[in-house]
């Protein structure tokens, strides 16, 4: 029941009276005079559709009424209809009931129509529509960002971008924090700051390019303002341009008008100016003054935006038609300065344009005008004398016409104001005045800055010409604070070289010499017929000024510059075309017999003096105008200039140039001289070479050393990641049987054979078919780098062998990468030691009970003249399909007697606890590596293990599996170098020039894409080598496994993609994972998906990553086994499979002495497939998925996983889902805890 004291007067009142809660204004029973129930207190009724926006209004309505309790039920209904309040609550029940009844559509009204109280039927409405909004947050996603201003004012633009915020804020609202009354995670304000971030960015984003200059600015504020901020920011400069200027006073001429009189002054201020009254007939005045301009008013369909690319109003930079090409049929109207102007002229002299023909009125309407007209002209003469106005033509009529009375005046204004208006400015009156003397006055002057530097970096240059002999010099700048420094050079030179002194400089504002527009004219003539890039402008404006200071000048008595200045006429015999393909002569010192002698070059102009574009000479010594490079045969060369690349960077020489015809490969066997094999001379230039320019060191356009430097690793690792690569290995038998060291290895390893009694030589019993083998060689190395000794290992053909005759059970002891990764981020956090074993002949200690026959090794010393002897195999060999097993039978029975246990979720790895010292045993074959806490117990262990197998101790981990191990104080670095660049010069592309992503942005593969290959077989081998890759590179994980998708039909499009991905390795070779010592051991998951990303099975891409702390230990890019049918399924299947990797690494870290108490953070940025998580409620959405996927409310119920919405920006799950562009793939890229400790600095 409603509390009665609470709508009684306060106690301080005066009066006795006790007013009734109807009557008294603060109750909710109180009616206004105007509440009645035939009103709508809403603009917009309820659609269905708007139901959020609707709810939101009406709830303010009716609390601004005092009525919202009576449908949030704050106000119930009485129970005993003897109670005075039961009739005043049915009467404002049913008024409220009517205006909501009244704020419905017709269909909506319709099914609530018998709904009796207020509180049933907005229950009812919430319960229909606040379930649906999934679809109009995905319209409203997608309408914030397909907004653009376009043709709308900053100030519409910005109210409709406002508004779209605002409802989509209103269906996913900013979640709060869990913490107490005082807030320590921070969340809240963190997503506060992502929100204001895109805000900023989407509204900038989408302004036209007008507005490129003030966007820029904002964008380089630290930190960036608040959106209002910005609104009024980017509002002050669009009134500043005048973009929503004023129309003009009333009475102005507009395009209709005709001009008939011409105003004499042309000065900005002048006090006697005529003042155009509001009357028609002043409409056939116009104006010739040029110093401002006047527009017609802007029609309403004309947007009101300004064009970045040309300048003109009515149209964006996304419509220009001079940047984009004119349309078939367009016809030019002419451009002139006055819009009057343009028209007087169509009228009068073109009037039988097509154009302007639907302009011109009828000639009933234009014969009563013209006569009015004459009226009014006849009127203004007789007036007075006019001193700014002349009468310029007279009209008579013939045949109910005026024609126009073409005097000798009218003639003479036509021809001069018609030339002035097709320029953009009036001429400067010609000057032909010399000095008498040179140097005694210099024109100065400064253009820039350009928006393309130059290959230098220049932006500027500084125009200087003597006023007497009209000498060009020329000076490219890089900022206009160069021009001191630079003045003062030239006045240094020319007391030096000219024995004089400058007396007087005029720069900028002086009309009688502007020689900036003079040296610009050549210069896009130049550009055009060279094709040279943009960034050679600087060479263009320099060639120019040198021909124009050797051209005749008509002031100078048709003598040039140079003449004039040096008294001497110049030469022309060394000019050459610029740009025109030259030949620029080697080196001797560095050339062998078979080197060319000259090298394909671009003519880029003549030498210049430091501070000249003309020769410096003196009084004794002549001018030398040799070319920086001369034509050799200039018949024979192509007509079209040489073909250069605007894209990338362009040298002077071009060494680099590709061949017409390709160069025949020699098969020969390249050996070094004997008198360097002690030397590593194919890494010399690897060490410190960074600042070498690659013409200078190697000769090759894009070389390792741009992306693989030694320079920022300590001298110890450094020698050993050289000693890595240093020493090749042998690919087949021939090669190694060639070095004794190699040959001492397998006499070796043969021996160690037959001393193992691994095989017993006998004849090939019928029946029986042997299996082959091959020679594996590897160089191992100590710690330090050093060589510790030349392996071969003899290899069993086991993929020969058949299930049943030669094996029946396998089991490979392979230890799993995230296992690596984990205790490798683990030790470098606790910093425990890790040591590396290895087993010499591991699997010699396992014996074999089936019976397998192998044929003789090559190079086995032959014994007697039987050639039908093969080998009956009594133990386990490399390669064979149960020697894995028989080792690791062997191993773990031993291993278990130290008192390790065997890990449930690797079972590659063994622990053991003993008081405080903690050791984990990680098997991977016959490499074994040791982390540990106590190194006592590990030199304990390796004499145990050293009793029953022969091993070999290779110190600290450095080389692991082709893993590259490097350890400092700040965590431990994990990298594939050596085996990257292995795969890049196995396919040839070592030389190959790098890029910044290993897929194109957006690029959708599928299996009809190309041609089908003629040999497979090099794509299958070059993806089975990346798999591999990707075990410290998750960059390209994404790239590989789309690319493992065409193994069974490549095409010619999948070897493209294939070589992108090696372009990408070559630029960053020496990447890889980092894991840092000082951070926690929390464990976080980022979870992302592509919904139907691929287009032949329409499948979704699932991608994850794990984080222990800031390290990156697990992750996976692969194609759901199912079809999702919508967006929030396929996030959904991928929450559930990182969720999966969760779960697993939660007892590995226990096994690991890393107790996890905390739940584990899931990330996603979908909101719809968190609240699935959390929600069992919409079984509707979720009924088809399979059961399994449901495990994520088992374990959030459980407190094991704790879900959390991240922005699309900084999802680092993307990089695994879909090709990405340069910026937000190494945005997300550092984001994720790659480093690359061998980057140039």
């Amino acid at each position: 029941m409603l509390n009665l004291s609470l709508l009684l007067p306060s106690s301080s009142t005066t009066s006795n009276t006790v007013l009734v809660p109807i009557e008294n204004s603060r109750s909710p029973y109180y009616l206004n005079n105007g509440d009645n129930p035939g009103i709508r207190i809403v603009p917009d009724p309820l659609t269905g559709d708007n139901y959020q926006a609707w709810r939101r209004s009406m709830t303010t309505a009716l609390s601004a009424k005092n009525k919202l309790g009576f449908v949030n039920g704050t106000i119930p209904q009485p129970n005993d209809e003897s109670d005075p309040l039961f009739s005043d609550w049915q009467r404002c029940n049913d008024l409220v009931l009517s205006w909501i009844t009244n704020c419905l559509s017709r269909q909506i009204h319709a099914t609530v129509l018998y709904v009796y109280t207020a509180k049933e039927i907005w229950d009812d409405l919430q319960q229909r529509y606040s379930q649906g909004n999934g679809s109009r947050v995905h319209h409203l996603k997608q309408a914030i960002a397909s907004l653009k201003q376009d043709n709308m004012p900053v100030s519409d633009y910005f109210s409709q971008l406002k508004g779209l915020w605002d409802e989509f804020l209103n269906y996913r609202p900013i979640p709060g924090c869990t913490c107490a009354a005082k807030c320590i995670c921070g969340l809240s304000r963190t997503l506060m700051e992502y929100q204001h971030y895109d805000y900023v960015h989407s509204f900038l984003m989408g302004l036209n390019d007008s507005f490129a200059p003030v966007r820029g600015q904002i964008l380089l504020m630290e930190p960036l303002p608040n959106i209002n901020k910005v609104f009024s920011l980017v509002q002050n400069d669009e009134k500043q341009r005048g973009a929503g200027l004023l129309p003009l006073p009333t009475g102005f001429p507009t395009v209709g008008s005709t001009a008939l009189l011409s105003r004499l002054d042309n000065g900005p201020n002048n006090e006697n100016a005529f003042s155009y009254p509001n009357t028609a007939p002043n409409a056939f005045f116009t104006r010739t003054d040029n110093t401002k301009q006047y527009h017609q008013y802007p029609k309403k369909e004309r947007p009101n935006c300004i064009c970045s690319h040309c300048g003109y109003k009515g149209h964006t930079a996304d419509k220009c038609y001079k940047l984009h090409g004119y349309p078939p049929g367009f016809r030019s109207k002419g451009k002139s300065v006055a819009v009057v102007n343009q028209v007087s002229r169509n009228a009068v002299v073109n009037s039988d344009s097509t154009d302007n023909a639907q302009s011109i009125p009828t000639l009933a309407a234009m014969s009563a005008q013209c006569h009015q007209l004459l009226n009014m002209l006849t009127a203004q003469a007789q007036q007075g004398p006019h001193m700014h106005w002349r009468m310029i033509g007279m009209g008579k009529q013939q045949n109910g016409l005026y024609l126009l009375d073409l005097t000798s005046d009218f003639t003479a204004f036509c021809s001069n104001h018609f030339s002035q208006s097709s320029k953009k400015r009036l001429p400067f009156p010609n000057n032909t005045h010399l000095s008498s003397q040179s140097f005694d006055l210099l024109h100065v002057d400064i253009w820039g800055p350009y928006h393309v530097p130059t290959v230098e970096g220049y932006k500027y240059f500084l125009t200087l010409v003597d006023d007497c002999t009209r000498t060009t010099w020329i000076y490219l700048m890089k900022a206009k604070s160069d021009t001191k420094s630079l003045l003062i050079s030239f006045i240094t030179m020319i007391q030096t070289q000219f024995h004089t002194m400058l007396k007087q400089i005029r720069s900028d504002n002086g009309p009688e010499f502007h020689s900036a527009q003079s040296s610009m004219l050549p210069k896009s003539p130049l550009c055009f017929q060279s094709h040279l890039p943009i960034t050679y402008w600087g060479h263009c404006i320099q060639t120019a000024v040198y021909l124009i200071n050797r051209l005749p000048c008509p002031i100078l008595s048709n003598k040039s510059p140079h003449e004039a200045l040096l008294l001497k006429p110049p030469s022309y015999s060394h000019l050459k075309v610029f740009g025109c393909l030259c030949f620029a002569s080697t080196l001797s010192g560095h050339r062998t017999k078979f080197d060319p002698r000259a090298k394909a070059c671009a003519f880029l102009g003549y030498p210049t003096a430091p501070f000249s574009s003309l020769p410096s000479v003196s009084s004794h010594s002549n001018p030398t105008d040799m070319p920086i490079f001369s034509d050799l045969d200039h018949s024979s060369l192509s007509p079209s200039p040489l073909p250069i690349s605007s894209h990338d960077p362009v040298e002077t020489e071009t060494p680099c140039s590709p061949s017409s015809s390709p160069l025949r490969r020699s098969t020969r066997v390249h050996k070094a001289p004997t008198y360097l094999k002690d030397y590593h001379c194919q890494l010399a230039h690897c060490v410190g070479s960074t600042t070498y320019p690659p013409s200078a060191s190697t000769g090759t356009c894009y070389p390792l050393s741009h992306s693989l430097s030694y320079d920022h690793l300590s001298p110890a690792h450094r020698g050993f990641a050289l000693s890595v690569i240093a020493i090749s290995e042998p690919t087949s038998f021939l090669q190694a049987n060639q070095s004794p060291h190699w040959q001492e290895a397998m006499f070796t390893e043969l021996a160690a054979l037959e001393a193992n009694h691994t095989w017993t030589l006998t004849p090939l019993p019928p029946g029986k078919h042997p299996i082959g083998c091959k020679w594996v060689y590897k160089v191992k190395l100590k710690a330090d780098g050093s060589l510790e000794r030349y392996k071969a290992r003899l290899v069993a053909k086991g993929y020969t062998q058949q299930e049943g005759l030669d094996y029946s059970e396998t089991f490979s002891p392979v230890a799993k990468f995230s296992t690596v990764r984990t205790l490798l981020a683990i030790a470098s956090v606790k910093n425990w030691s890790l040591i590396q074993l290895d087993v010499n002949n591991a699997f010699l200690h396992g014996d074999l009970a089936e019976e397998v026959y192998m044929a003789l090794p090559p190079g086995f010393p032959s014994k007697g003249e039987n050639t039908n002897l093969v080998c009956k195999l009594n133990k386990s060999l490399y390669g064979l399909k149960q020697a894995s097993r028989q080792w690791f039978a062997k191993f773990s029975s031993t291993i278990l007697k130290q008192g390790f246990v065997q890990s449930k979720s690797d079972y590659s790895l063994f622990t053991r606890v003993q008081g405080t010292v903690f050791m984990a045993l990680l098997v991977y074959v016959d490499d074994i590596l040791i982390a540990s806490n106590d190194m006592p117990s590990v030199h304990a262990l390796k004499e145990s293990l050293h009793a029953e197998f022969k091993l070999k101790d290779l110190g600290p981990l450095k080389y692991f599996l082709g893993l590259e191990v490097a350890r400092s104080t700040k965590g431990i670095s994990l990298c594939q170098r050596k085996y990257a660049l292995d795969i890049l010069s196995d396919s040839g592309l070592l030389a190959s020039k790098p890029v910044a992503t290993p897929m194109e942005q957006n690029l959708k593969m599928s299996q009809s894409t190309g041609d089908l290959l003629d040999d497979p077989s090099i794509y299958r081998r070059l993806v089975g080598r990346l798999l591999y890759l990707t075990v410290t590179r998750p960059d390209i994980s994404y790239s590989v496994q789309k690319l493992s998708q065409f193994m069974s039909r490549p095409t010619n499009a999948h070897l493209t993609a294939a070589n992108r991905v090696l372009r990408y390795i070559k630029g960053t070779s020496g990447q890889g994972l980092f894991f840092p010592s000082d951070c926690s051991l929390q464990l976080k998951a980022f979870s992302d998906s592509d919904w139907a990303g691929c287009p032949d099975t329409r499948r979704s891409i699932t991608g994850y990553c794990v984080y222990l702390g800031d390290s990156l230990i697990s992750w996976k890019s692969k194609k759901q086994h199912t079809v999702s049918r919508s967006s929030a399924e396929a996030e959904y299947r991928a929450m559930a499979s990182v969720v999966c990797e969760l779960m697993w690494l939660l007892p590995l870290l226990t096994e690991l002495q890393s107790h996890h108490p905390k739940e584990a953070l899931l990330f996603c940025d979908s909101q719809a497939a968190i609240h699935i998580a959390a929600n069992p409620v919409y079984h509707e959405r979720t009924k088809h998925i399979e059961l399994d996927c449901h495990l994520i409310r088992e374990k959030i119920q459980a407190g094991l996983v704790r879900t959390l919405h991240v922005t699309s920006q900084n999802q680092l799950a993307d990089i695994m889902t879909k090709a990405l562009g340069s910026v937000q793939f190494h945005s997300l890229l550092s984001k994720m805890g790659v480093h690359n400790i061998y980057a140039p600095s």
